[in-house]
């Protein structure tokens, strides 16, 4: 499995795109692209657009929160749910109107929380 981190501090990549764009050819192993809340994921346009290349059911490509960095991860999820906080996890923030957050052109993509 091949592992790709998104974040502000010490991580791979500092936007998602830029991450999503190592990626060509055929995946020869799983991937995951996780995602850090180091700083607010915030765009008024297309986080990532997911394209170029080859994916099958086994070399699939994730794109999700890192382990427990998940914003409906955090501890008042039961009590205060609607609020957004960018301080309790990973969302992505799109201030853009009619603009998708993800765009996905490809099979055996899987957008995970």
């Amino acid at each position: 499995m091949t592992t790709i981190t998104v974040g502000t501090t010490g991580r791979d990549y500092t936007l998602i795109q830029s991450a999503e764009d190592t990626l060509s050819g055929a995946l020869s192993s799983p991937t995951v692209i996780e995602l850090y809340p180091d700083s607010e994921f915030i765009s008024a346009t297309t986080f990532v657009t997911v394209s170029g290349f080859t994916t099958d059911a086994t070399n699939n490509l994730t794109i999700k929160p890192a382990s427990g960095n998940a914003w409906y991860e955090h501890a008042d999820k039961d009590t205060n749910r609607i609020a957004y906080d960018k301080n309790k996890g990973v969302a992505l923030r799109l201030t853009g109107t009619y603009t998708n957050a993800i765009v996905v052109s490809i099979a055996n993509v899987i957008i995970d929380g």
